[in-house]
């Protein structure tokens, strides 16, 4: 996939005036949102739709800015979106379901890891009709949330900025910085610290990043991110979370410390089964 970042229609003026394009989408949506009735709903969780609504209202932009993402790159750089996909001629479906189903199974280790060594810290929270709700919203929109982050930071942003370093780690370490910085508001990191926050978010964009470029596409890392964002939604829900839903499990108090330690060992047995199971060699690095 980056090799397509050599060919014509790259100037840099394009990647500005989609990335122009892509904010005033979502700004607009945005907009919207915040003057139109239904953000009026209560936030509580005797609504059956309350905090559901909320949640839709929070991922929706998501699928906006990949709709506009979609539009730009085909008016304004002028080819196809699988161009920042892949290096092949079609969506690995494979390779995404592959990356999606190991990481979620990683995610549940690392949730049940929490549960023995925490078992004080968490409330069976399962209410019904909100869940199930809940779980189609995740399933719809989750994916596209993930994929649009994965478009732009591990496609658009890394084949852009290989173009400039002409090195393809540097690229990824400096969209890793990027991909850190846009999730610096979000309040996990006041809440658990921003060492320990911002730590996480640091290591899953070098993570997606490396699974990226090894594998010369985005469906591994799509699948894993959709995994992880649809595990923690449907399990684990907290009062400081970016994302409230109607999870499984309350999560009264958060360790970050063993997080950040948990998260680490498991993308570091992740991109180890990924080499394994897709037969990534040391000279395609």
């Amino acid at each position: 996939m980056l090799s397509k970042s050599e060919n014509e229609k790259n100037e840099w003026w394009r990647y500005l005036l989609t990335l122009f394009f892509l904010v005033f989408a979502i700004f607009l949506w945005q907009l919207f949102a915040e003057f139109s009735l239904i953000t009026k709903i209560e936030f509580d969780d005797k609504n059956p739709v309350g905090k559901n609504i909320f949640f839709l209202l929070a991922t929706f932009p998501f699928a906006i800015g990949f709709l506009a993402l979609l539009f730009a790159f085909k008016i304004i750089h002028q080819k196809p979106l699988l161009g920042i996909i892949n290096d092949f001629q079609k969506f690995r479906w494979k390779h995404f379901f592959k990356g999606f189903g190991l990481w979620f199974l990683i995610s549940l280790m690392i949730i049940q890891s929490n549960f023995i060594f925490f078992p004080d810290g968490f409330m069976f929270n399962f209410q019904g009709s909100h869940f199930f709700l809940m779980v189609l919203i995740s399933l719809i929109f989750i994916p596209i949330q993930a994929g649009f982050e994965e478009l732009i930071f591990r496609g658009y942003l890394l084949q852009g900025l290989n173009q400039i370093a002409n090195n393809k780690w540097v690229a990824m370490i400096l969209t890793t910085l990027l991909f850190a910085a846009v999730h610096a508001s979000n309040p996990e990191v006041k809440a658990f610290g921003e060492f320990f926050a911002m730590g996480q978010y640091l290591f899953m964009g070098l993570l997606f990043g490396y699974v990226t470029i090894k594998d010369k596409g985005l469906e591994i890392a799509w699948g894993a991110h959709a995994a992880n964002n649809i595990c923690l939604s449907l399990f684990i829900t907290n009062e400081s979370f970016a994302l409230q839903t109607h999870a499984l499990f309350l999560q009264h108090e958060v360790y970050p410390t063993f997080d950040l330690i948990s998260l680490i060992f498991a993308g570091g047995c992740f991109a180890f089964i990924c080499w394994l199971i897709f037969k990534w060699k040391k000279e395609e690095s």
